[in-house]
């Protein structure tokens, strides 16, 4: 903690001093009509509250157990951003055009070590996996996220550095998680089993988008900015669970269709970013290229939504059959975070 109150503290007095060393010559940039188009890379790393897949039961017999959750973890993914922005013949006033697109895909697995442990799906650990033996999961997911926004914005300078962009306008998303298990072992009459389930959460809504975004311009050419925006997406949540089993007594692969749903929903979104950017001057009294670093962070409430087992009639799943007795939804939001590189040119 100290580690970092000091770097914070070295960070606001650097800033302090190159403020305080161009005052004299401190100024927002002029505005000018015409069109700027920008492409921004970013790496995202999302999270979800739904991505334990497993459960390792360390020692058994279960009088005196360790239970620990095994969840995937998502690294950074590549993404896209790409924007077009035109400033009418007042130049205050703007109208902007973004979509931002991520695919990502990431798995990982665990194998039970020695015959006094065991692993298992999240609603069937505990007393009824001691009979799973030589067990093992895997598990996968892929997250897509589409977002388009269209906003009219207008500039407003308070004094001679600051700027201020309250933006309003209309968004359009897509949210797609598809999450993919599956747990193999033998049963206590060393009989091999193979369970793997497969959910799908698709989510597709439209609504306002409103935000603001602030610039200090230490020098004509160089600013430090945040943003904070939010949207209302109404649409549709879509929901499919199935699995795919066989074991003792099913050699033949069995597969149940658990959930095929769909329901009106409403999901929140937020976002903000830091950023930096450094403006060079081109040839041409409205041409210019800048370069924008920052970080990303977003949020989609509730935006992903599951169906999963909550019990299982005992001793079926040793034998590689998918009992069920009772259901329940899991909620889960979307959050997205990561740095980011952009390149504007304006015309």
């Amino acid at each position: 903690m100290k580690k970092i109150l000091h770097n914070i503290s070295a960070s606001a007095f650097f800033l302090t001093f190159i403020v305080n060393a161009s005052a004299a010559s401190n100024t927002i940039p002029s505005a000018t009509p015409g069109f700027s188009v920008s492409v921004t890379g970013l790496a995202l790393q999302p999270s979800a509250s739904n991505l334990d897949y497993a459960v390792y039961t360390h020692p058994l017999p279960i009088t005196t157990p360790n239970w620990t959750q095994l969840v995937i973890k998502p690294g950074y993914t590549p993404a896209v951003d790409i924007g077009l922005q035109y400033n009418f013949a007042d130049a205050a006033t703007q109208v902007n055009l973004d979509w931002l697109y991520l695919s990502t895909s990431n798995s990982t697995s665990f194998s039970a070590s020695g015959a006094n442990s065991s692993v298992a799906p999240p609603y069937y650990f505990g007393p009824l996996a001691q009979a799973l033996l030589g067990t093992s999961a895997k598990s996968s997911v892929q997250f897509q996220v589409s977002n388009v926004g269209v906003t009219l914005g207008h500039l407003i300078n308070l004094g001679s550095h600051i700027q201020l962009d309250p933006f309003a306008g209309v968004s359009g998303g897509y949210l797609k998680q598809d999450l993919v298990s599956t747990y193999v072992g033998t049963d206590s009459s060393a009989s091999p089993y193979s369970i793997t389930s497969y959910n799908v959460s698709k989510f597709t809504g439209i609504g306002p988008r409103l935000g603001v975004n602030a610039t200090y311009f230490i020098t004509e050419h160089f600013g430090v900015s945040a943003r904070f925006s939010t949207s209302l997406f109404a649409g549709v949540i879509r929901t499919n669970t199935n699995f795919s089993s066989f074991g003792a007594g099913n050699h033949i692969p069995v597969y149940t269709g658990l959930a095929n749903q769909s329901e009106n929903r409403v999901v929140p979104e937020f976002d903000s970013k830091l950023e930096m950017s450094y403006l060079m001057p081109m040839k041409g009294a409205q041409s210019s290229l800048s370069l924008a670093v920052g970080y990303l962070f977003s949020a989609y409430m509730n935006g992903i939504n599951q169906v999963v087992p909550i019990t299982l009639v005992p001793g079926a799943f040793n034998g590689g059959t998918l009992a069920i007795e009772t259901t329940g939804q899991s909620q889960s939001n979307l959050d997205l975070n990561g740095p980011y590189a952009s390149l504007i040119w304006k015309f």
